[in-house]
């Protein structure tokens, strides 16, 4: 008999962001671009490539400094929970709220900082005796910060 996990767990996951950005529009502008995301706790490693969408607006701006408030949805077709030695395939859908700093030292090279809240839901997995995804949810606060490259 396995175990049932009960308690939320605090978790620490990575997350690679790729994205076509587009602020030619007036009022508000997006992001296309995929994440590739991985979650390992104790027990299971849970992995997905999400396509993803972020609606953008720019709170202030300077020459080089600026605040941007993002929202993001996000889908993966194919998500993969990884328990012991069962490896069982679903689909995920994630929205995120953010605040973004983003610091500009070089024409192409910027340092972007993000704090904001995600809720992960993850769909339609498989169901083994042993092991049921299905009352599992990724959510909370995301802080990261990381270096981009703009062409």
């Amino acid at each position: 008999m396995s175990e049932i996990h009960t308690e939320p767990d605090t978790v620490f996951g990575q997350e690679i962001k790729l994205r076509y950005e587009s602020y030619s529009w007036n009022f508000i502008d997006f992001r296309l671009g995929i994440d590739l995301q991985t979650v390992t706790d104790k027990k299971l490693t849970y992995s997905n490539m999400l396509y993803a969408v972020d609606v953008v607006d720019s709170i202030y701006k300077t020459f080089k400094h600026q605040i941007l408030a993002v929202g993001s949805i996000a889908y993966s077709p194919s998500a993969k929970i990884t328990a012991n030695d069962e490896q069982l395939t679903g689909t995920s859908l994630k929205y995120a709220l953010s605040f973004e700093w983003v610091y500009s030292w070089l024409q192409f090279w910027s340092v972007k900082t993000v704090l904001g809240y995600q809720y992960h839901q993850i769909n339609q997995f498989q169901t083994t005796d042993r092991f049921d995804p299905s009352y599992m949810a990724i959510r909370g606060i995301v802080l990261s910060c990381g270096i981009n490259y703009t062409l």
